[in-house]
């Protein structure tokens, strides 16, 4: 049955979710899943997704594209899409790279794929993707050091933002909102940003954090943080991507590789450089 890929904008979602995303993750509630159609931030594009849809109106396959215009410092701002959620029905798989070329074709975006099956990573390296990560760290149930260096911590506040840290990082607060665990760490006058959502490992809850602004200064505070998640939500471990940090190894942590490694595309910004805001890892708590 012939097919046509189409844009799936955000008033698509009763249509996308009822065959195809309940399918793909039954555990997941209506309204998790609804995260990928409403982000908190602004959506450069007039779409969330691409659908693949048959001559009779059904839609049988359904790729999310998350877009967002990051700001790094010293570059200008560059748009990023992730790719998720990928699905397509058995008998027409045959099409399912269909629903990706829209974005593929696009010399102007980076591309992340943060959470792709093997074989579908296999195929994105072939157009071009090449690793992101491939490894986290997580910061295992010890006693504290002897001792630690004591940082204040404390909850973003989205609305009050502005006031107390710099113009990059209130923006990522407000484009983060509806993210509930934004901390900030600050010594000595200087600020990080940390963006996690809590999971679990191991029937322990954990902290998946998806964003360090200040690599040195989460190392130095990351012991109060972890005290400050244990009192609040019993956080036992956390987590988080091993370029997060730049190349720190902060001590009583494992490697653990991941299932899958993470990958990209981009002719305009370096891996260390992408953390995992603007994707589907804070949105659906991955």
């Amino acid at each position: 049955m012939a097919t046509r890929v189409i844009k799936i904008t955000q008033d698509d979602f009763a249509r996308v979710h009822d065959p195809l995303l309940r399918k793909l993750n039954p555990k997941f509630s209506k309204d998790r899943w609804k995260a990928l159609f409403h982000w908190g931030w602004e959506n450069p594009e007039d779409h969330v997704g691409f659908g693949l849809e048959t001559e009779s109106g059904d839609l049988v396959g359904f790729i999310a594209t998350i877009y967002s215009i990051q700001r790094f410092h010293d570059r200008e701002p560059l748009t990023v899409c992730n790719v998720s959620s990928w699905i397509v029905e058995p008998g027409f798989r045959s099409s399912a790279l269909a629903l990706a070329m829209p974005v593929l074709r696009r010399g102007d975006l980076a591309v992340t794929n943060l959470t792709s099956l093997p074989e579908v990573n296999d195929m994105f390296r072939k157009l071009g993707f090449t690793t992101l990560e491939t490894h986290t760290r997580v910061l295992l149930p010890v006693p504290w050091p002897l001792r630690p260096t004591i940082a204040e911590c404390f909850l973003a506040d989205p609305d009050k933002a502005q006031e107390s840290v710099d113009t990059l990082t209130a923006r990522v607060i407000m484009d983060h909102r509806n993210v509930e665990q934004q901390w900030i760490l600050r010594q000595s006058g200087r600020t990080c940003h940390v963006v996690l959502t809590l999971g679990r490992r191991r029937r322990m809850t954990t902290a998946r954090i998806h964003h360090v602004s200040d690599p040195e200064l989460f190392e130095q505070g990351i012991w109060t943080l972890r005290r400050r998640l244990f009192g609040a939500h019993q956080v036992v471990l956390c987590e988080w991507d091993e370029r997060l940090l730049r190349g720190r190894e902060i001590p009583s942590t494992r490697r653990i590789p991941l299932p899958v490694s993470r990958i990209f595309r981009s002719s305009q910004i370096e891996a260390g450089e992408l953390s995992n805001l603007y994707s589907e890892l804070p949105l659906l708590n991955l």
